[in-house]
């Protein structure tokens, strides 16, 4: 039996869903998911069962899933209060059948020899399940949250070459991320669209942000972006932003998990994705986040890469 532990936003808890069906199909058994972390924030509850099929949960499963999930969190205060928060600590948590992450850098696996395995952590790598992305990409259903009404876009977005272009402002804006998350520059997305435009041909790009105030600001601010850019509406829940984005052939990305995974499940075989560096300002080591065909735009030197 393998229980995931459920937390953050869309993007987080794709990442966590995703290492779940990659270790599934490794080692078998159930899947499951804790959803304790959740369960008191309507924003992050059962967000994830609008794209994918979870199977259904018994009476039993949940408490299975209640006992494991006090289990490992028993496991985690032990192990670091005697060793403190580090890669060996989590290679003991592994052998009794816990693996937890204490950093945000890709850490493999120490199967146990154990009948259970409690994930709990961001994972935020593709590298969690890279030899399950067909499988993962499969079972991710974004168009599902797109209806009738959204078939104009989505037609101008097939027909072009269409670039999604996240402006991340929203809750990174509140005092509590803003010096941990920050937002993008001006110049981050100015010298991106100038990327996207000498790369590729004929390039048609729409705007995603949370808001209509945010994207009214970006329109307004955004004097660089070309004629006939599209500006999506911000009366569209996330799911909608989201499903509408992945549909979209190349991506300017924000420091957001959301737009990551917009790319990731482009089914454009040569799209150009963008990305900033620094991913954050909190001191988290993001470089397992990266891809290395990404074109990354260092935003503090003003440099431009291929990879971290």
């Amino acid at each position: 039996m393998i229980v995931v532990r459920l937390e953050g936003g869309l993007g987080n808890q794709l990442f966590q869903y995703s290492y779940g069906l990659e270790l599934q199909a490794k080692y078998g058994g159930r899947l499951l998911f804790d959803r304790h972390a959740v369960r008191n924030d309507s924003r992050k509850e059962n967000v994830i069962e609008n794209l994918v099929d979870l199977e259904p949960r018994s009476t039993f499963d949940s408490l299975c899933i209640f006992l494991l999930a006090a289990y490992a969190g028993l496991q985690i205060r032990m192990f670091s209060a005697l060793f403190g928060k580090t890669r060996e600590t989590s290679a003991c948590l592994a052998k009794v059948g816990v693996h937890h992450c204490f950093d945000s850098r890709y850490t493999a696996l120490r199967v146990p020899q154990l009948p259970f395995l409690f994930l709990h952590g961001n994972f935020m790598s593709g590298k969690y399940f890279e030899s399950a992305s067909d499988l993962v990409r499969a079972s991710i259903h974004a168009e599902r949250v797109l209806g009738d009404k959204h078939q104009e876009t989505v037609s101008r977005i097939r027909c072009s070459n269409s670039v999604a272009v996240h402006v991340r402002r929203g809750d990174y804006l509140e005092e509590r991320w803003r010096s941990k998350l920050h937002v993008c520059t001006e110049i981050y997305y100015e010298t991106a669209v100038q990327i996207a435009l000498n790369e590729l041909e004929s390039p048609k790009f729409f705007v995603f942000s949370n808001s209509e105030e945010d994207t009214n600001w970006v329109r307004e601010n955004y004097r660089f972006m070309p004629e006939g850019t599209e500006f999506v509406s911000p009366a569209l829940n996330d799911f909608e932003h989201f499903a509408l984005m992945s549909e979209c052939r190349h991506f300017i990305i924000a420091n957001s998990t959301f737009s990551w995974w917009s790319s990731y499940l482009s089914r454009n075989q040569d799209k150009l994705i963008i990305a900033p560096k620094p991913w954050n300002r909190a001191g988290w080591d993001m470089t397992d986040l990266y891809s290395e065909d990404w074109v990354v735009i260092d935003v503090d030197h003003d440099k431009v890469m291929v990879g971290a």
